[in-house]
């Protein structure tokens, strides 16, 4: 049977100056359905303590499952796959995962997911760190608009689940973007470096994955909004705003402009005045450093956190 060309056109970059590695549009995709994304071993042991103890709340265990990328992808696949959710019915509560699994099949799970070090693994930690932060947004904003925290907090942390999933599959490819582009979206260098853009990949990932609807939603909006309910029109504007927000804040280090206009549209969209948006925004670098101190300490390196517009 002949191939589509586009399908197999081949990508990637010879890493450190060694012969061409070949990696194809499908290899990509195959490799990104594949990978595990690690955990880091601080969230592993205060998981396994909270399951050791029978008297603890699911909450405390569901708090602590999402102060980490990983563990709390690890939990979505698992409860949104066809074993767990045969009717195809979303399932965006990990509280509520939680209580169905129980505490042995909580830890079992945790157990299951690989350990991190993220000097080992800068690029794709560097993402999962601004995801994270991300999310920590977006539950500080759930408290005072019409976002549901349930909701917000997941599609704010796997938002840039294109870019994680390039960053760990074809790590010299992204990096040779993210060091030589001015915005790590551009459309024709992704096409012509990896194959895939990083939204479209995402979403072909959240498919395989059975990622719930809302999700993929904010992960690829429409084009066109104003169809949208309010509610959830004003989810997507916010995660797509902040998703470019951080960016911009890692890489367009000498121009303000573009944070202040995604800002300022976060704002509208959510009819909040200057003065609470910004409290917002210093409350979740505040709940970032307390939970993520790893993470916390991988933006502060980077400059990224000084360069956040609040």
């Amino acid at each position: 049977m002949p191939h589509n060309n586009s399908q197999d056109k081949n990508h990637g970059l010879p890493p450190n100056g060694a012969g061409p590695r070949i990696v194809s549009r499908r290899q990509i995709l195959d490799n990104a359905l594949d990978m595990q994304v690690p955990a880091l071993p601080r969230t592993v042991r205060m998981v396994h303590a909270l399951t050791g103890e029978h008297s603890v709340d699911a909450k405390a265990i569901a708090d602590a499952i999402m102060m980490d990328y990983g563990l709390t992808l690890k939990f979505f696949r698992v409860m949104n796959s066809a074993f767990f959710s045969p009717y195809r019915q979303d399932i965006l509560s990990i509280r509520f995962m939680v209580v169905l699994l129980g505490l042995d099949n909580t830890a079992k799970i945790v157990s299951s997911v690989p350990l991190m070090n993220p000097a080992e693994h800068a690029m794709p930690a560097t993402i999962m760190a601004m995801s994270l932060l991300m999310s920590e947004f977006t539950g500080v904003l759930s408290e005072i608009t019409v976002l549901e925290r349930e909701s917000a907090v997941p599609c704010a942390m796997f938002a840039s689940l294109g870019h994680l999933s390039l960053s760990t599959v074809v790590p010299d490819a992204y990096v040779k973007i993210w060091t030589e582009e001015k915005f790590p979206w551009s459309r024709g260098t992704f096409k012509k470096t990896t194959g895939w853009l990083p939204k479209d990949l995402a979403l072909r990932i959240a498919r395989g994955w059975n990622l719930p609807m809302v999700i993929r939603e904010c992960i690829q909006p429409p084009e066109d909004l104003s169809r949208v309910k309010e509610e959830k029109r004003a989810l997507m504007v916010t995660v797509s705003s902040l998703e470019q927000m951080l960016f911009c804040a890692a890489l367009m280090r000498h121009n303000d402009e573009p944070q202040t206009r995604l800002r300022d549209r976060i704002r509208k969209v959510l009819r909040l005045n200057n003065k609470k948006f910004s409290k917002a925004m210093k409350d979740g670098i505040l709940n970032f450093e307390k939970n993520n101190p790893v993470f916390y300490e991988v933006l502060r390196k980077e400059g990224i956190l000084s360069r956040i517009i609040i």
